[in-house]
């Protein structure tokens, strides 16, 4: 696949705070409140995979895995308890 082709034109109902690649053609979008999954070979929107619970509102998030059938995930986040920034 050539680095500056457009793969897909989506609108996502949150806002972006990280995302990954876990599949060739899906992509994971980790929003403020929800956590997508999109094939980028299907024409459909993206598909939400669960709501964010809200103690991980202010997490600086780190990670996002699935299993290799999809039938679980985890999304793992750093939490700072006076709401700083956690640097590296």
């Amino acid at each position: 696949m050539d680095a500056t082709q457009k793969l897909k034109n989506v609108t996502v109902p949150d806002t972006i705070v990280f995302w990954r690649w876990i599949t060739a053609n899906k992509l994971a979008l980790v929003g403020k409140n929800a956590v997508y999954n999109m094939d980028i070979t299907n024409p459909d929107q993206p598909l939400k995979v669960f709501d964010r619970v809200p103690q991980m509102a202010s997490c600086q998030i780190m990670s996002y895995e699935v299993d290799a059938e999809e039938k679980w995930c985890y999304l793992i986040g750093l939490y700072s308890p006076d709401q700083k920034n956690i640097c590296a």
